[in-house]
């Protein structure tokens, strides 16, 4: 079979990406030749049914409904048999740094389940820019007892409310915020820029106000040496992406790599819905990701100067 009659359109251009040829030469090879290293990786780029064309994408979809129905029996029958399941309920990383929603699986699974079944929702927040090792922070969020006689919508709006009222804040998400505010004050246009330990002292201010409140902020922002070190460590990221200018104990950020504080959370382009945009666009996920934890938290406009 020729690859062309098999592979949709999508997949052969980016196998001709890879492979540094045409989509037209790859769709008349067999589809055995495709076996060759040079297509090994991207074939290896998770995907699933949209691979395939025609009647291929037919099949496949019928095996991975299939393959689903089968896992949500052997988990249904784990949870009535007094185990526990561990699951990522929205099932990727976010391409923007929202919180996406859970998809239907979960409520599949529970349309089964014992009626007593218990949710413990995990809030997983990481602090990437910096150019230590990426910290990854874990909290749980107040247990979701019953979950199973809840509608789809109440469990979404309760999972939602979990995740944005258990998420630690960190370094990231504060200094863009911090930095936003700034750009904002300086006006369209106009570059942002200041002395390093400024970003600290105001990074640590809306951390201990944060903490005040009753939120989650990762304790080394609490004082104002730690925050200091976390800021010079994210200024330094930033640096090394082309996403800042350091000088001294002075930092200028790049015209277009903040956005204004009034734009809304917005997809960010070329990532494609089961990718992570936070090394392409780090501010701006990162704006993302504390707008939507400030205002769960009450913050986006008691604090935005």
């Amino acid at each position: 079979m020729p690859a062309g009659a098999l592979l949709a359109p999508e997949t052969l251009r980016a196998l001709a990406v890879a492979s540094g040829s045409s989509p037209e030469a790859l769709a008349a090879l067999p589809l055995t030749a495709l076996t060759g290293w040079r297509y090994v990786t991207a074939l290896q780029l998770p995907t699933g049914s949209s691979l395939f064309t025609g009647p291929g994408r037919r099949r496949a979809e019928r095996r991975m409904i299939a393959t689903a129905r089968e896992q949500l029996r052997a988990a249904v029958s784990w949870l009535r048999a007094g185990g526990s399941l561990y699951m990522t309920p929205e099932g990727r990383l976010s391409p923007n740094g929202l919180l996406s929603p859970a998809r239907a699986g979960l409520r599949l699974l529970l349309r089964d389940a014992p009626p007593d079944t218990r949710i413990q929702p995990i809030a997983i927040m990481y602090d990437f820019m910096t150019t230590g090792r990426m910290g990854m922070i874990l909290d749980l969020a107040p247990p979701i007892e019953d979950a199973a006689r809840w509608s789809g919508s109440q469990l979404e709006r309760q999972l939602r409310a979990a995740w944005l009222g258990a998420a630690r804040f960190t370094c990231t998400q504060l200094a863009t915020a911090t930095l936003v505010m700034l750009h904002t004050r300086a006006g369209a246009g106009k570059p942002v820029t200041g002395r390093m330990d400024e970003l600290a002292r105001l990074t640590h201010e809306l951390a201990v106000a944060l903490d005040a409140s009753g939120r989650h902020v990762d304790g080394r922002l609490l004082t104002a040496d730690g925050a200091r070190r976390r800021v010079r460590r994210y200024l330094r990221y930033a640096a090394r992406h082309g996403l800042a200018c350091l000088n001294g104990a002075t930092y200028t950020i790049a015209p277009g790599a903040l956005p204004a504080r009034d734009d809304a959370p917005a997809e960010l382009p070329g990532i494609p819905p089961d990718g992570a945009g936070y090394h392409a666009y780090p501010m701006r996920y990162a704006w993302n990701e504390a707008l939507e934890m400030l205002d769960a938290a009450g913050f986006a406009t008691r604090h935005a100067d």
